[in-house]
């Protein structure tokens, strides 16, 4: 992770190396990271990577 950024209800996090197709073992630690951040329970989150973005499932 290089950085996050939250807009209205979405939480993206910033990877600058790795893919999208990685995105399962990252949503499951953001998810749990992300509770510290004080964001609403229907929040989006985002990963971002060099090649695309992929929204995590709740």
């Amino acid at each position: 992770m290089t950085s996050y950024s939250v807009v209205d209800r979405t939480l993206t996090i910033h990877f600058d190396s790795g893919s999208k197709a990685d995105v399962t073992a990252h949503c499951l630690i953001s998810r749990s990271a992300a509770g510290g951040l004080g964001l609403p329970e229907d929040y989006r989150l985002v990963m971002a990577y060099p090649d695309g973005e992929q929204e995590c499932a709740h």
